[in-house]
């Protein structure tokens, strides 16, 4: 019992290891000036979600006399 706990101790570090290069490599490339990657990695994954908020952003009214 103790040699898989141990094993699965070790892959669950190895996906947390794995995990945290993913992210911190998406952000890496945020940072550069350059790219043309989306606000956030969700909407790499989910582009409909970008184009509903989009599509249901909030106004602000005008602040012009409305023509009598």
């Amino acid at each position: 019992m103790a040699n898989f706990l141990i094993i699965l101790l070790g892959y669950s570090l190895f996906l947390l290891l794995v995990g945290a290069v993913l992210i911190l490599s998406w952000y890496a490339e945020k940072l550069d000036p350059d790219n043309e990657l989306p606000d956030s990695i969700l909407d790499e994954f989910f582009p409909e979600r970008q184009r509903h908020e989009q599509d249901h952003a909030e106004t602000e009214p005008s602040m012009l006399p409305h023509a009598a």
